[in-house]
């Protein structure tokens, strides 16, 4: 697993969030940490689809447009929709929301 983190070092929101679970996994916190804190800065509405703050409106804002936007939120709820089994464990949502909630 290792070796994938290291075969793409770019900062991006792919990176950023399977850093971040990978890291989780791996127990390795505080480097889970941190891509969650890069995540976070290129996307700060990221707090709030974590927390549930987000209504069907709110999604709907994000994703509509002519054109894919990079470095946003619908970014992430593409990620999140074709690999939702990377992201179906409850505790890794959990310690997503507490470490979030933290960050400035």
């Amino acid at each position: 697993m290792n070796h994938i983190l290291e075969i793409y070092p770019e900062k991006s929101i792919p990176v950023y969030l399977f850093q971040t679970v990978i890291y989780y996994r791996l127990t390795n916190y505080p480097k889970a940490k941190s891509a969650l804190r890069s995540l976070y800065h290129l996307v700060p509405e990221f707090k709030q689809l974590i927390n549930g703050d987000m209504d069907e409106e709110d999604f709907m804002e994000q994703m509509l447009g002519e054109y894919y936007k990079p470095y946003s939120l619908e970014e992430i709820l593409l990620l999140l929709s074709e690999h939702k089994c990377a992201f179906s464990n409850e505790n890794l949502i959990f310690w997503m929301q507490s470490e979030i909630n933290k960050m400035k």
